[in-house]
């Protein structure tokens, strides 16, 4: 994942001329996030019943990486009660703590926490390969080709999450070409070739290229060995061809232009069918029906870059 995670508290400040004694003292926090990283990140366990004495839904914890992609957003509800998860996540805590130092202690704790997620999450974005095996259905034993990276052909690989989303507005016509109407280079994603560097030799074919100035964890990784089909990109686990779809030179990588894939234009043939399978039918990374960060779709693609270093 790629993004931040801001906490923003509000407290109850006591008023000068209380003249009795006090006894709550109130703590909400409030979770926003940028890029791909979430915003529900509290999670909470449900009331179960009307006759439930706590009466309210019970915060339980900062949600772990786990949590995040197991447990919804927003309560469920299910005629199968087995369907029915008794937990859910939210953007929002609010508690009543009994003294400032409370107040203080449980705002540490969760800042913590969400530290922990974050790092946690990010660890997806930085996948290396620890060894190799073939399997063909003679085997009875795995044979195990490669036992640690360092014997991977004295290559070391990286297996890096993309955003997928332009950086910027996004347009397209009638003829599902798209673009960017609006540029943000401040932005992670897919920026047009127009927004370049200059001194990058960008490809003749070239439409978007990946903001990697905006993506740490992509950045770090330049200049990209090269020759560029040395890397391998992949679309939910499809592994995408280099110099139909996209190129990636030293500099970066570049999503092409091309008739959209719902053509047979030669230039698309490759991957035109792995791409309208996943239903990416225009020309660019992001589905036609992509609106904005709060409207993604409802296909949302997941690219991974299997990134080889010397």
């Amino acid at each position: 994942m790629i993004g931040t995670i801001k906490l923003t508290r509000f407290l109850s400040q006591p008023e000068s001329e209380d003249i009795f004694p006090r006894h709550n003292w109130p703590l909400v926090i409030h979770a926003t996030s940028t890029g791909n990283m979430p915003s529900a990140v509290f999670v909470f366990q449900k009331l179960t019943s009307a006759l439930d004495p706590l009466q309210y839904d019970q915060f339980t914890n900062v949600a772990s990486a786990h949590d995040i992609f197991e447990i919804p957003k927003q309560p469920t509800s299910s005629v199968d009660d087995e369907m029915d998860s008794p937990f859910y996540r939210a953007s929002q805590v609010r508690l009543f703590l009994r003294s400032p130092e409370e107040v203080d202690e449980i705002w540490g704790k969760i800042k913590a926490d969400v530290i922990g997620l974050t790092r946690n999450l990010e660890a997806e974005n930085r996948l290396k390969a620890v060894d190799i095996t073939e399997i063909t259905p003679l085997d009875t034993t795995p044979i195990t080709v490669h036992e640690t990276v360092d014997t991977l052909d004295q290559t070391d690989q990286v297996l890096l999450t993309l955003d997928y989303r332009p950086a910027g507005i996004p347009d397209v016509d009638g003829s599902d070409n798209q673009t960017i109407l609006t540029p943000d280079a401040n932005l992670t994603g897919w920026l047009p070739v127009s927004e370049a560097p200059g001194g990058w030799s960008v490809p003749t074919d070239a439409k978007f290229f990946y903001n990697t100035a905006q993506d740490s964890t992509v950045a770090t990784e330049l200049p990209f060995l090269q020759p560029g089909n040395v890397h391998l990109l992949y679309i939910n686990g499809s592994k995408l061809t280099h110099g139909s779809s996209y190129k990636i030179t030293s500099e970066g990588i570049f999503w092409l232009s091309f008739t959209p894939v719902d053509t047979t234009d030669s230039l698309t043939i490759l991957d035109g069918q792995i791409l309208l399978s996943q239903n990416i039918t225009g020309n660019a990374p992001w589905p036609i029906d992509y609106v904005d960060r709060g409207s993604p779709g409802t296909s949302i693609p997941d690219y991974e870059l299997l990134l080889f270093r010397t």
